[in-house]
């Protein structure tokens, strides 16, 4: 498997079902990312969130439990690739935690730009896929396939996150430790709501 550096201007590709935006960037719908344990996922999460809103996200965000043809076993996580500008920001910090990240459309998933080739790359030599494979993903001379075995929701992961205390906040005084207000993105409103009523906490929603 070989990779080829994508050239500014550059029109047709190799891979299926990517296209370079408008800033010449090659770009499939979807961007995936792999990690080697839950963990770096969840880091991922807390880290892109603490960034950016997750809500152009989570109406396509998929997060699988996948096999791979040797026996491994990973996490993989797939986004929207709403811009270049929003994968720029899950590369780097999918690279930041130990991650991987690739960009396609359907069954073919090829590395996402970096530094090396800041257009992207264009996997040269896809051959037929393995029987019983979901998915691959083409890198530096190697092409990885993948078997889904469950997906996770993405409410599991959102209850790992811890909460962290922000500096100050021990100096409240009692009136303004009254009341807590919390903004939550619609799409975690749901999961939000049952673990509170799980955890009987005195709440009012609206």
């Amino acid at each position: 498997m070989a990779l080829e550096h994508v050239a500014q201007g550059q029109t047709r590709f190799f891979t299926p079902g990517v296209a370079p935006d408008p800033r010449g960037i090659l770009l499939g719908r979807f961007c995936v990312m792999t990690f080697a344990t839950l963990e770096g996922a969840v880091s991922w999460f807390r880290l892109y969130s603490s960034e950016a809103s997750l809500d152009e996200l989570l109406p396509n965000l998929t997060i699988q439990k996948c096999r791979t043809a040797l026996g491994g076993r990973e996490i993989v996580t797939q986004i929207p690739a709403v811009s270049s500008y929003a994968a720029d920001r899950a590369a780097r910090l999918a690279r930041l935690v130990g991650g991987a990240i690739y960009t396609g459309t359907a069954k073919h998933f090829v590395k996402y730009r970096d530094d090396r080739s800041p257009y992207g790359y264009d996997a040269v030599d896809i051959g037929a896929m393995p029987a019983q494979t979901d998915f691959m993903v083409h890198g530096d001379e190697f092409a990885q396939g993948y078997i889904k075995e469950g997906e996770l929701p993405f409410q599991r992961l959102l209850f790992r996150l811890s909460i962290r205390k922000l500096p100050g906040g021990e100096h409240l005084g009692p009136d303004e430790r009254g009341d807590l207000f919390l903004a939550i993105a619609r799409g975690l409103a749901d999961g939000i709501i049952r673990y509170l009523w799980r955890n009987k906490v005195d709440a009012q929603a609206g």
